[in-house]
């Protein structure tokens, strides 16, 4: 009896039966294939090895490329960290010489401050006498005041600032007041009239004694019974007594001198 002809339909057959157990396989090939059976199992071993190296390098290179994304990113976060910190390095040195410069500029006006209270203590000695009380409590007060360490410059200049304007107000007033002054070597009752830094003047009160302050000798000194008539004439008006009329008086003291 002829055997019968091996075809590929026969192997592939054979292909399903590798799947049984080694009786179910040895009992459904026919003889004539069992020769075949060993090596088409290895090509099939084969062929999933293959695919799975095929997959784990698919899965590789996407870990890869994720990975690539990740470094990525971090990269970026790092430069941005680096350019945040070396801006906040440049702030840093702007602040610290902006600190340094208002420094300078306390200091400098701290000097200048203390010119300005030595200018102006000069000038309320050497000044008209009026007011002598207030104006020396006055300037106690700002001694005190910028003798304070732990005040704030802007604080302390501020004080400053209202003294010195407070005498230069003084400067421009016009005053028409009662008052007890030491003339003639006793105290008096007059009335006084300043007119700012140029002139002040006393009258008693009968109206029979007038004096002039004088800067450049620091006293009081006699007005002419002209000129005390004058000076009448001048608190009638300032009383709104009279109608306003020029008048004629000595001065303390010239309108330079009273300017320095």
């Amino acid at each position: 009896m002829a055997n019968p002809p091996f075809s590929l339909a026969t192997a592939l057959l054979s292909l399903s039966l590798l799947s049984l157990s080694p009786q179910s396989a040895a009992q459904a090939v026919p003889p004539l294939l069992l020769p075949l059976a060993e090596p088409v199992q290895q090509a099939a071993e084969l062929g999933q090895q293959a695919l799975n190296l095929s997959q784990e390098a698919d899965q590789q290179r996407s870990d890869a490329q994720q990975q690539l994304a990740e470094l990525a990113q971090l990269e970026f976060a790092i430069a941005r960290e680096q350019h945040y910190l070396a801006e906040l390095q440049r702030q840093q040195q702007a602040q610290q010489q902006q600190l340094q410069q208002l420094t300078e500029i306390d200091e400098a006006l701290a000097m200048q401050m203390e010119v300005w209270y030595a200018r102006l203590e000069r000038h309320l000695y050497q000044d008209l006498p009026f007011d002598p009380d207030a104006r020396h409590r006055r300037l106690t007060q700002l001694r005190q005041v910028m003798d304070q360490p732990d005040l704030a410059i802007a604080e302390r200049f501020a004080r400053l600032h209202e003294a010195l304007f407070i005498e230069l107000k003084l400067g421009s007033d016009l005053t028409l007041s009662e008052q007890v002054l030491p003339l003639a070597g006793t105290p008096m009752a007059v009335t006084t009239v300043r007119l700012g830094r140029m002139g002040w003047y006393a009258l008693s009160q009968d109206g029979q004694q007038g004096y002039r302050y004088g800067a450049d000798c620091q006293r009081w000194l006699p007005l002419a019974p002209a000129e005390r008539a004058e000076l009448q004439r001048g608190i009638a008006m300032l009383d709104q007594q009279a109608l306003p009329e020029w008048i004629t008086l000595p001065l303390s003291r010239t309108a330079q001198e009273a300017s320095q």
